[in-house]
């Protein structure tokens, strides 16, 4: 697996998760206000209305876990539901004059915010203001209307619109920035990391194992014969080879490990908090993998590795050469096997069949 190279957005479990808590403070906000109010005989009007809002709440709370409801239309839902509570609270205005009060306002901009973020700018535009002008007619028939509170919302509107509208594009291009730096890092081919990337992150493991070195193991592996397979059956057939090794590498090897194209039918390996054995028996299993792959035309693919740990090097270059010498070494052996160790002569590793 290759690390990430950016902050994840969020997914739409955790969007819609944050719907349901919104619509479950929702539903108990509702619940405390109409029970204060079934307690006043004179607010018997505020108070059925009160049991209305609240079974918008959980009408809400019941489609936030609906998951055949896609998350664009539940967005939607949700904006038509809070627009549908507000014009019934304002209707409420004009029949009983009842006061503009400090709920009714931050519904308004609640209104807001969820259009301004979930629709496009001129839809969420053409309820968010047709909404306000509402609310401020409400307030003349209202006996008391506070008009501070009032102009004071009518301020924070267009900042709220300006705010999310911002942070949508804010949060696109960071998605742009993210996705590009995750393309710079990755070879289009294969979907493994390219050279550059994959040096870059083997630096950084070598200072995190810098105390257990022989517990940071590479292995530079090569396709075996790769020219004759482009020669005989084609270089689509070859990028295909090419693609399916890679992704069986992948497979093969450990969720933390990283796999990376280090060049032509080069691959990189990089295994760490594993002992020397360890990562022999990963390779040696990822050996068997690509032996057993089964590609078209009746193509059979092999590779050759070269396996040191950090502890058999001074530094990550000379590293990289032993790994090298060894995967020579497997190939003068025969192809189709691991070299590892300091045994063969030259230190060239000593190669054993996977």
């Amino acid at each position: 697996m290759q690390r990430e190279t950016g902050e994840p957005s969020l997914s739409e479990r955790q969007q819609r998760n944050f719907m349901s808590a919104l619509a479950a403070l929702a539903v108990l906000m509702q619940t405390a206000t109409s029970m204060h109010l079934h307690t006043q005989p004179e607010q018997l009007a505020r108070a059925l209305q009160a049991d209305l809002g609240l079974g918008f709440a959980v009408l809400l709370l019941v489609l936030t876990r609906v998951q055949a409801i896609r998350l664009g239309t539940l967005q939607k839902l949700v904006v038509g539901a809070v627009a549908t509570w507000l014009l019934l609270n304002v209707i409420s205005v004009f029949r009983t004059a009842r006061p503009i009060t400090s709920g009714l306002l931050i519904h308004m901009v609640l209104l807001a915010l969820f259009a301004y973020t979930w629709l496009p700018a001129r839809a969420a535009a053409l309820i968010v203001t047709p909404a306000y002008l509402l609310l401020a007619a409400g307030a003349t028939f209202s006996r008391a209307p506070d008009l501070p509170g009032l102009l004071l919302t009518g301020l924070v509107l267009p900042l709220t619109w300006y705010l999310t509208v911002h942070g949508r594009i804010v949060s696109g291009e960071r998605a742009r920035s993210v996705e590009l730096a995750a393309l710079a890092a990755t070879d289009p081919l294969t979907g493994c990391l390219n050279r550059r990337s994959g040096h870059s992150q083997l630096l950084a493991l070598a200072d995190t194992w810098a105390a257990q070195p022989e517990r940071l193991s590479v292995a530079l592996c090569d396709i075996d014969h790769f020219k004759r397979v482009n020669d005989t059956w084609g270089h689509e057939q070859g990028d295909e080879a090419l693609a399916r090794v890679a992704q069986t590498l992948r497979a093969q090897v450990r969720a933390g490990d990283l796999v990376v194209r280090w060049g032509g039918e080069e691959f990189l390996l990089v295994l760490a908090d594993l002992r020397p054995a360890e990562a022999s028996t990963v390779l040696e299993r990822t050996l068997r993998g690509v032996r057993a792959l089964e590609l078209a035309p009746a193509l059979g693919v092999t590779l050759s590795a070269g396996h040191a740990t950090l502890a058999e090097a001074p530094d990550i270059t000379a590293l990289l050469r032993l790994a090298d010498q060894r995967l020579f070494a497997a190939k003068a052996a025969g192809r189709d096997q691991l070299c590892s160790g300091p045994e063969a002569p030259g230190d060239t590793g000593a190669a054993t069949r996977a």
